[in-house]
């Protein structure tokens, strides 16, 4: 049996990876949109950073962490 190889454009997978950032975890998006848990973690390492303004990058982990701590009041 062949399987077909998906292909993902770049802003599909930064709109899934802001998802992440916000608070969503591997297995949500894997659930929601269907891609495999282990391509999810493929692309946290291909997509290391998220611009936030043409002259403002953060580390992806980072920001990540960033955002869980400055929004964690509002889940309470």
């Amino acid at each position: 049996m062949n399987k077909q190889r998906t292909s993902y454009s770049q802003a599909y997978k930064r709109r899934i990876m802001k998802l992440y950032i916000i608070g969503f975890s591997i297995e949500q998006l894997h659930t929601i949109y269907s891609v495999h848990k282990s391509t999810l973690n493929n692309w946290l390492k291909l997509i290391p950073y998220i611009e936030i303004s043409d002259d403002e990058k953060h580390l992806l982990h980072d920001y990540k962490e960033l955002y869980e701590k400055t929004h964690s009041s509002f889940r309470r």
